[in-house]
């Protein structure tokens, strides 16, 4: 599909891979033009530089999103159990 082949050049851009995924279809849920796109990345740290609890410190920043609802499988599950 041309939206996974731009999340791959994307990926080629940022220089990182993609490795992983699903093309989940949401029949009746989302238009013909809609998708439901999540990302996640994982990475590579040495091992002394790893962020344990004794190297946190004041001024550092944490960011967490919260979820904005149902999402792939989420509405895969809804459905087999609503219908």
């Amino acid at each position: 599909a041309a939206i996974v082949k731009g999340i791959a050049e994307g990926c080629v851009l940022a220089g990182c891979a993609l490795v992983g995924g699903e093309t989940a279809e949401h029949p009746g849920l989302l238009g013909a033009d809609d998708f439901d796109v999540a990302g996640a990345g994982t990475g590579a740290v040495e091992a002394d530089r790893v962020l344990g609890a004794d190297r946190v410190r004041e001024g550092d920043v944490l960011i967490a999103m919260a979820s904005s609802g149902l999402h792939s499988n989420g509405y895969s599950l809804v459905r087999h159990v609503l219908l």
